[in-house]
């Protein structure tokens, strides 16, 4: 912060009038920015989880668990109609307990 004195009322306006616009402009960035984030969450959290591995090999094993902990719940899905929605709780218990548990690690 500039560290000067004002000497004047007319001074001390144009400061008030100017820190009042300069604190307006971030909060119009702020809210930019949460917006962002609330209409993106899901795929930061996803690339988040992904660019955490530092090779290839580590996000290959890592979808290949995914999908190996998911295959039973997504046969269901197409087979079991009756307990379709079961089947969904399940797929997205494993494919959320796989995400878990990769943030743990």
């Amino acid at each position: 912060m500039d560290k000067y004195k004002i000497t004047d009322l007319q001074t001390l306006r144009f400061e008030k009038q100017r820190l009042q616009d300069a604190c307006k402009q971030k909060e119009v960035e702020l809210n930019q920015t949460i917006e962002y984030i609330q209409d993106n969450v899901g795929s930061i959290f996803i690339k988040s989880i992904f660019l955490k591995s530092n090779s290839s090999r580590e996000k290959f094993d890592f979808m290949q668990e995914l999908v190996g902990t998911s295959f039973d719940s997504i046969v269901n899905i197409a087979t079991d109609k009756e307990n379709r929605t079961e089947n969904l709780k399940a797929l997205a218990k494993n494919i959320v307990t796989s995400l878990l548990s990769r943030v743990i690690k």
